[in-house]
């Protein structure tokens, strides 16, 4: 034994020779496996073959063996020498990879969770814990977190992720495992898809469709065309000037050169923009030097370093001038890396078919199969790239769905995205602030403060709209404003035909004066009617190929067509199935002029539309998110807009929409591998079928539009191949050109369910999870459906895992989770305690769909925010934390973040100051015992006490402090990364002392809510019942006392108390959780 042990470490010292038999560069091939379940500590693998190339045998190592997304060595799948891949001969006698290591939720030996935190400076910052009791429930017993280990933490896995990446890069082919969504990494494309475009479920998938219905999991992915990695963006701020939005004005005037098309947002013009997306020419000449770090001061230098770390821009080729794009005769599948070339052929990737290459695409190849202009091409060596198409794909065929694989030349010109502004002038509109506030966003949106315009061709039109319509002449040569009204709401007409539109630089004086007199009017109506404006709308652009519509919405659209009046509860006190019905009622949309007329007019004529309501009572927001949803847009939600506090936000929001379009007039389509399917898409807040991977289309596209699908299997999968998965994105640019984004992914194909655990992602599973549940609500399932739904999911997925991985190493009560999922438990008891699936009567109908839209469309990073937001201990700064640091290359910068607080009121301080953001609103919560000293280098000398504080304070001021400087450095940080924002409003709350504390207690997840849902510790107790029971557990709602249930025949379940049990025959297995203590006990009755 000693000396097969002795034989086998010596093959694996670099001295030791090996010869390996080199195979095709088709069959290479992406490694994602472990060792056997029983082994529990492998030898590492070198990471280095005696030639000084990479190992192949040595790949899984860097798939996530360390804590939760990060890989504890970074060792690659294969060679990728000279842009080939090399596959060397595995030798499966050999240990070649290392067991996972559990994550393990042990009642029995738990460890106290802490976030490292600096002690306090002054005496009166003692550590004292405090309940809020205005807003607890009565409790039988209060839940610590001491119940949960620290691997199980969020904070502490974002923290050590953000550790991690912070001096090294993400390689799409070497590594396996992505980061966490919201890490901030360097990527390099390896001609794998980046996590940020491209997000899988699990990267090694199972060759069987039996393998992949025995692990539980969802096999699926979660796509974002347009994701931000551009190479920089820029933000000015400007000293107050005695006006509300002066400090604001140019704030998030954000450069857009994010590999979304060219869409010119500086002073460069289109032509330049166009075609100088080079792979390798990532440097950047704003960075700072190698080794420095850069103040965190309030203006950034005029220049807010990238969130991104300074990714390139999306590479392209131009094919507008050719015979065709390179394609598959069979599957059409685009030209990409992972095809074989051989000069006149090339073999496709996804159905093997070789098809010949175009006449004028020719180029000689070596020996090993590599092209001569292999790194001139992006299509050849890059994940991620972008192919400018010929006339041919000039039109989109809506009836057929030919999208990305076919397009009639109809002859005509594509023009530039236009822009129809609809703006709200009621009286109620005009009293609260809102038409103000909205006149000023347009003006942002378009000007700025370095008189940025929309791309060249772009035109815009301003409509008004109360009970009447108000079309305006944008002509060039006009001093004043000439407006003309419409008072047929329900069949309107366009005045200034050819008029209407104007060039945001032509005729900028115009449109000033426009909206000058737009805001100024006085207004002579309380109704609007909203549906009219629309139509109108559509009326402007549907002779224009389509465009982008942003309505501002301040009242309560009251007239017809379209009236929207809100949705009350028919009594107070609603509880259980009624309360349910309720926000079945609220979330449904069920204006048939929205659903049905709107809806069809604006799809067929590529037409997106934005909403920002104001409106100080609510409104059936479910009809508005509905229409933006399908047209490609997004809903916006201000309840009870106040301009002082509400109008930073509702200007930035705009810019965000107008600036950041992405394109229009869009169709997607999904291929995968042979022995795979598309079967559901989930977009628009709802489930289509797979349809051979083709979508619905899209009128508009941004920055986080986002795609969800799932596969199936329809047949076996060759485990010595890889899985291929390709998206394509074809639309049209702001500029008016036609394009296709290709997103290429590759994954691992393996007959080990250990294996599809291992490296799998939680973030992908989460989206998947929430979006497949989210759409079957409300038609085909009840809220309180919704919510078992979710829970069974999880506890499905751990139950399988501790029955085929775990099943011979764990102990009873033990909650075994692998890597990738340690945090899925945690973020679906967010979604649990989220506004849309709350029980309670007492949310506003509009914040209800407000969340529920947020859930079921958000990209990954924003949606693992919303599910657990970030809450920063700003008391516990330190000098080095809310800095950008740059790290061994100009090109490679990290902003440092300060160690997250666990979201557990247990958490908070006595004397203490947090920061907390949801993805949607920033918490400044403040006690009153906060240091003087505090308030003074955050808020200025002039404010004596916390009490003195102004609550409708929206931006810290701009002070000469090293507190001042790490807060505003974090607030702009995290308004950027999560939302594409230069700035967000920062909302105070004080204890005990304003309103807005109680959404901010609301945040603190881990506890049990208001509504007695589990806090984070009883949750686990579910998922370990599910796990170590031969059956599935749905639970209810634990509330007074203990409450039984029976779903589908399974044991009682008992939740009530400190105590969850779970009664199966003889054994029972009580779990009891204290104050500080979890003790699992395994009871045998007599």
């Amino acid at each position: 034994m000693s000396e097969q042990l002795t034989d086998e470490m010596q093959g694996l010292t670099l001295q030791h020779q090996q010869q390996h038999r080199r195979r095709k560069r088709r069959d290479y091939h992406a490694y994602a496996a472990l060792g056997a379940e029983e082994q529990t500590r492998a030898v590492t693998p070198p990471l280095v073959s005696p030639s000084g190339a990479f190992d192949p045998n040595a790949a899984a190592s860097s798939a996530g063996i360390g804590y939760s997304g990060i890989p504890e060595q970074s060792q690659p799948h294969q060679q990728f020498q000279q842009g080939q891949f090399q596959q060397q001969q595995p030798q499966p006698q050999q240990q070649q990879f290392q067991q996972q290591e559990l994550q393990q939720f042990q009642p029995q030996q738990f460890q106290q969770r802490q976030i490292q935190q600096q002690p306090q400076q002054q005496p009166q910052q003692q550590s004292q814990q405090f309940q809020q009791q205005q807003f607890q429930q009565p409790q039988p017993q209060q839940l610590q977190d001491e119940s949960q280990t620290a691997s199980l933490s969020v904070p502490v896995a974002r923290l050590k992720a953000d550790e991690y990446y912070a001096d090294k890069q993400f390689r799409t082919f070497e590594n396996v495992a992505p980061p966490l969504a919201g890490t901030q990494y360097e990527v390099v494309d390896q001609g794998n898809a980046s996590p940020k475009f491209s997000l899988m479920t699990m990267y090694s998938i199972p060759a069987t469709g039996e393998l992949l219905k025995s692990t539980g999991m969802p096999l699926g992915m979660l796509l974002r065309p347009f994701a931000e990695v551009g190479e920089g963006a820029s933000s000015e701020s400007d000293e107050a000037d005695g006006k509300t939005m002066s400090n604001v004005e140019n704030v998030g005037n954000l450069e857009n050169d994010m590999g979304e098309g060219p869409v010119d947002n500086g002073d460069n013009t289109m032509d330049n923009a166009i075609g100088n997306h080079a792979m390798d020419n990532a440097a950047n000449n704003d960075a700072p030097d190698a080794g420095t770090s850069i103040d965190a001061s309030a203006d950034f230098g005029n220049t807010l370093p990238s969130l991104s770390k300074n990714q390139p821009a999306v590479p392209e080729s131009d094919f507008s001038h050719t015979a065709g794009v390179p394609r598959c005769r069979r599957c059409r599948a685009y030209v990409n890396p992972a095809m074989q070339q051989t000069g006149y052929q090339m073999i496709c990737n996804l159905c093997g078919f070789t098809s010949p290459v175009p006449s004028d695409y020719t180029a000689s190849v070596d020996s090993a199969g590599v092209r001569s202009d292999f790194y001139q091409r992006p299509e050849l060596h890059a994940g991620v790239y972008e192919l400018r198409v010929p006339r041919e794909y000039a039109a989109i065929s809506a009836d057929t769905g030919a999208g990305a694989d076919a397009g009639a030349d109809t002859g005509a010109a594509q023009r530039a995205l236009w822009h129809v502004f609809v703006v709200d002038t009621s009286s109620t509109a005009v009293d609260s602030g809102f038409t103000g506030a909205a006149c000023t966003a347009i003006e942002m949106s378009l000007y700025g403060r370095r008189g940025r315009s929309l791309p060249q061709g772009a035109k815009v039109a301003i409509l008004g709209f109360d009970s009447r319509l108000k079309f305006f002449d944008l002509s060039p040569g006009l001093r004043e404003a000439k407006v003309a009204v419409v008072a047929d709401v329900a069949e309107p007409f366009v005045p200034f035909a050819g008029t209407v539109f104007g060039s945001p630089v032509e005729s900028q004086d115009i449109i000033s004066a426009s909206l000058e007199r737009l805001q100024c009017e006085p207004a002579a109506c309380e109704r609007t009617a909203l549906g009219g404006a629309l139509k109108a709308a559509d009326l402007l652009l549907a002779p224009r190929g389509g465009g982008l519509v942003t309505v501002l919405l301040g009242s309560v659209p009251a007239l017809a067509p379209g009236a929207l009046p809100p949705k009350l509860p028919p009594h107070q006190g609603l509880r259980g199935m009624a309360a349910a019905e309720y926000a079945r009622d609220v979330l449904t949309a069920g204006c048939a002029f929205y659903t049905d007329t709107l809806e069809k007019l604006y799809v067929d004529h590529c037409i997106g539309a934005n909403f920002f309501v104001g409106a100080p009572s609510p409104i059936d927001l479910a009809n508005l998110d509905h229409l933006s949803a399908r047209t490609g847009g997004a809903t916006r939600l201000w309840p009870r807009f106040a301009a002082e506090r509400d109008e930073l936000d509702l200007a930035n929001a705009v810019q965000r929409t107008v600036r950041g379009a992405a394109g229009y007039q869009a169709q997607i389509r999904i291929r995968c591998s042979r022995g795979l399917q598309v079967d559901r898409i989930f977009m628009c807040g709802r489930a289509y079928p797979g349809n051979d991977g083709i979508c619905a289309s899209l009128p508009v596209l941004g920055p986080d539009t986002s795609i969800a699908c799932s596969f199936t299997h329809d047949g076996k999968l060759d485990t010595k191949k890889d899985a291929h998965f390709q998206a394509a994105v074809l639309y049209t640019d702001p500029a008016g050109l036609r394009r296709v984004r290709i997103i290429n992914s590759i994954v691992s194909v393996t007959e080990r369910a250990a294996d599809v655990f291992s490296f799998a992602s939680a973030d992908a599973t989460l989206a998947l999870l929430v979006r497949a549940t989210l759409s079957k609500f409300p038609a085909d399932t009840s809220l309180v459906s919704v919510r078992n739904l979710l829970v069974a999911g999880v506890v499905r997925a751990v139950s399988r895992y501790a029955a085929l991985v775990g099943a011979r190493i764990s102990a009873p009560g033990e909650l075994l989770l692998p890597r990738g999922l340690a945090t899925l438990p945690m973020h679906v008891l967010g979604v649990l305690k989220s506004h849309a699936l709350m029980s309670r009567e007492l949310i506003a109908p509009d914040r209800r769909v407000n969340s529920f839209s947020l859930l079921a469309s958000s990209p990954a990073p924003l949606l693992s925010v919303l599910t657990y937001p970030l809450l920063f201990a700003l008391h516990s700064l330190q000098p080095s934390h809310c800095r950008w640091h740059t790290l061994g290359s100009p090109a490679v910068r990290s902003f440092c973040l300060p160690p997250a607080t666990i979201l557990s009121q247990a958490q908070l301080q006595a004397a203490g100051a947090y920061l907390a953001f949801d993805g949607c609103h920033m918490y400044l919560w403040l006690h009153t015992q906060v240091p003087l000293q505090f308030v003074h280098d955050l808020f200025g000398t002039s404010i004596d006490s916390v009490e003195a504080l102004d609550p409708l304070i929206v931006q810290l001021p701009i002070l000469d402090t090293l507190l001042s400087r790490q807060v505003r450095a974090l607030c702009s940080f995290l308004s950027m990364h999560y939302l594409g924002l230069a700035t967000h409003s920062v909302q105070i709350c004080r204890f005990k002392t304003d309103p807005c504390e109680a959404d901010f207690l609301q945040l603190m997840y881990e506890d049990r809510s208001a509504e007695m849902v589990w806090s984070y510790a009883e949750f686990c107790v579910i998922c370990t019942l599910g796990s170590n029971s031969s059956t599935s557990i749905l639970p209810s709602p634990p509330g007074r006392g203990l409450e039984y249930s029976r779903v589908r025949g399974v044991p009682r379940v008992a939740v009530g108390g400190g105590r969850v049990a779970c009664f199966r025959g003889r054994a029972t297995l009580s779990l009891y959780i204290s104050r500080s203590l979890f003790l699992c006990v395994l009871e045998r009755a007599e």
